[in-house]
């Protein structure tokens, strides 16, 4: 009996850590609700959201949330073509959580490369970089921001993002905890007392 109720309640306590706020695969077209919601099929790849060029420096969204102490957000970052010492990033609520340049047009300059079909009207690079970061958070809303510092238009470099995630870490709050604990030392005792 004893066993069961360990194992309920760390059941129970293994579902509040994490809660996905959003989940995109490129299987599918990503969620709207961006400044911009354009996206684009990338052949086997599937679903991006962009790309754009320098007529769109940025795109941002706003999500509600609630009871987290951090945020964990997670999503493939597109560099594609021309790229010179300019930068890919993500702001969270006005503040940078993440950029990574690119040196110069004729080198993956430290990104991954993908070598399937991919909008690359350009001819070069088609970059990307695989980012997952956490930041503190114990408020009820947060703004994303993804951009880049391109200075062409989207037939000479191009930006993008996909496969976004973003989950919400939370503490269980103290009573879960509580109960969770006296479990663990009920279970603790019963095996002394044998």
């Amino acid at each position: 009996m004893k066993n069961i109720l360990f194992l309920m309640l760390l059941l129970f306590t293994s579902f509040v850590f994490a809660v996905d706020i959003l989940l995109e695969t490129p299987a599918a077209p990503g969620t709207t609700g961006w400044t911009n919601n354009e996206q684009t099929n990338a052949g086997v790849y599937g679903y991006v959201h962009g790309m754009w060029g320098s007529e769109l420096p940025y795109v941002e969204r706003t999500f509600a949330t609630s009871g987290q102490t951090s945020i964990t957000i997670s999503f493939r970052y597109w560099a594609v073509d021309s790229w010179d010492n300019e930068t890919g990033y993500l702001n969270f609520n006005g503040s940078q959580l993440w950029a990574k340049a690119v040196s110069t047009y004729n080198a993956p300059s430290g990104w991954d490369t993908y070598s399937g079909t991919f909008p690359n009207p350009w001819g070069g690079y088609k970059r990307y970089a695989d980012v997952s970061v956490t930041t503190a958070f114990t408020g009820t809303s947060f703004t994303l921001r993804f951009g880049a510092t391109i200075n062409e238009a989207e037939n000479n470099e191009s930006w993008g993002f996909s496969n976004l995630s973003i989950s919400n870490n939370v503490v269980p709050e103290p009573a879960t905890l509580f109960i969770f604990c006296i479990a663990l030392s009920l279970l603790a005792l019963g095996k002394y007392k044998k």
